[in-house]
Order: structure tokens, then C-alpha cells, then sequence
């Protein structure tokens, strides 16, 4: 959201009569503009990134509470090979999910058969909360590499949030703040042109992996394809956006690997700043 001095700027610049104004005033006036622009886009990176920390933090302090408290004797960490299921859609909810390392893709099957692709989960995130409501899973799981999850009972979460306030606070605040950062994440892939659907998307992605660690490669873990399904474009589409955001000089990538080369200038790109 542009601030209040910022749109005040805004108003003033365009108030302006060219025709009485010497050329110098409107070049300060826009530079002004332009400077509380890339102000603003900079405070909009510091905060998905210091979102992103909270919401890992958040995480990983509930996974570590419900371990120590050695009071969830189901717990249990288990391999899943690529294309391992760790649930299907319709089946009873009775688990949740933390991932310990590597990746899984969340899908509903449409009535013909089609996978939809609804969220991709990463480390140290925690699937299976959505089955709370009506009981039974509304999507399936799949790892799209070797991946190390650790089951627990739901059931036992709920006992030992009886007896741990604080845990039932935390878990709280987890599936509010991932409520929330999917919506930021819905409203940047509302963006009509494919390219800046891609760049949202490795944008959230950078985010969410930079939360963990400092490396400046990521690996792109889901295919073009699986990336077009989440998006809705094809994938050909991905492949085309991803080839001229890297042209562009926005990111670099190499096979399954990229960088953000210039993330506010990225930034701005999404936001419509820079063409």
C-alpha cells in the first residue's frame, strides 16, 4: 500500500500546469516522486522479509515444543520418495505434516482427472490443518523430491494445548499468519501479465527461502509445469517469462536453479514501475 506522503506527491505532481511551471521544477518534483516510490517498494521488501522470518520462527518453535514435551508419542519422521503420497483428498483427517526437508505439492483432481495445484510446501512448513473443518483432507499431498516429514496426531496437539496455553497461542498465530500470507500471495498472482505472475511467484519463493537460509541460489523444486498449473498459464508461458525476466536482468537462472539479481528492481517490476 503507497503511503500517505506518498500519494500526496503523487496528487501534488499531477496538479502541476506544465505550461507554468519552468522545466526544473517538474524534474525535482518528479524525481521527489520517484524517490518516495523506491522508499516505499524498499519498506515493502523489509516487511515480506521480516514476515517471512516471523512466520519460520513461528514454525519452528511449535515443532521443537510438541518434540520436547516428548507428549506426542506418535510422533514419527518418515522418508517419502518423489511422488510419495502423504495423504489423498477425501480421506479422514488425523495428522498433521512438518517438513524437515525437501518439498510437497498440494492438488485437488478435478471431475476429469486433472490435478489443480493449490500450494507448494517447503521446509519446515506444516501441511494438513485445512482437513480440521470437515474432517477429511480437501486436497491431496505428493513430495516432488526425497522428502522428511514428521507425523503427528492431531489429536495429541489438541491435548497438549489444554495443557500448554502458549502452544495453542502459537498454533493460533501459525494458521493466521499462513492465512494471510496466502492472500498477499493471491493478490500478487492476480496480476494479468504471465510475466509478473512468474516474478511473484520466485518472488514468495526468495522470501520464504531466504527465511532459512542466507544461500543466494534456490532450487526450483516443482517443474515449469507444475508451476504453469499453479498460475494458470501453460507452460511454455513460465518458460518464455522466466527466459525474459532473466534477460531483463531480474533474476538469473540456471537449469532448476536461481537467483534475484536485483530484488527492488524486481519489485518495482511487479508493481508496474519498470517495464
Amino acid at each position: 500500500m503507497l503511503t500517505v506522503s506518498l500519494v500526496n506527491h503523487i496528487a501534488y505532481f499531477y496538479r502541476c500546469k506544465p505550461c507554468k511551471l519552468i522545466k526544473s521544477d517538474c524534474v525535482t518534483r518528479f524525481s521527489k516522486l520517484h524517490s518516495f516510490l523506491v522508499d516505499d517498494l524498499v519498506t515493502h521488501f523489509m516487511t515480506a522479509n521480516k514476515e517471512a522470518n516471523i512466520l519460520s520462527t513461528l514454525r519452528r518453535s511449535i515443532v521443537n515444543r510438541l518434540i520436547e514435551t516428548n507428549a506426542t508419542r506418535t510422533v514419527k519422521v518418515s522418508k517419502i520418495k518423489k511422488g510419495g503420497i502423504l495423504f489423498k483428498e477425501g480421506e479422514a483427517f488425523d495428522h498433521i505434516y512438518v517438513i524437515f526437508s525437501g518439498s510437497v505439492k498440494t492438488y485437488t483432481t478435478t471431475l476429469s482427472g486433472n490435478e489443480k495445484i493449490t500450494c507448494f510446501f517447503h521446509q519446515d512448513d506444516i501441511l494438513g490443518f485445512s482437513g480440521i473443518d470437515a474432517g477429511t483432507y480437501p486436497v491431496s499431498a505428493r513430495a516432488l523430491e526425497t522428502t522428511h516429514v514428521c507425523r503427528i496426531m492431531f489429536s495429541d496437539i489438541e491435548t497438549l494445548s489444554l495443557k500448554d496455553p502458549e502452544l495453542q497461542r502459537s498454533i493460533f498465530k501459525l494458521m493466521s499468519r499462513q492465512i494471510h500470507e496466502n492472500q498477499k500471495l493471491l493478490s500478487l498472482l492476480g496480476k494479468t501479465q504471465s510475466e509478473k505472475r512468474v516474478a511473484s511467484f520466485l518472488l514468495n519463493l526468495y522470501y520464504q527461502r531466504h527465511a532459512l537460509s542466507s544461500e543466494i541460489q534456490h532450487k526450483l523444486t516443482m517443474s515449469r509445469k507444475d508451476i504453469g498449473n499453479y498460475l494458470g498459464i501453460t507452460e511454455e508461458t513460465v518458460s518464455r517469462s522466466i527466459t525474459k525476466l532473466s534477460k531483463s536482468g531480474f533474476i538469473s537462472i540456471s537449469g532448476k536453479t536461481f537467483s534475484i539479481i536485483d530484488t527492488q528492481k524486481l519489485v518495482e517490476f511487479i508493481d508496474g514501475y519498470v517495464k
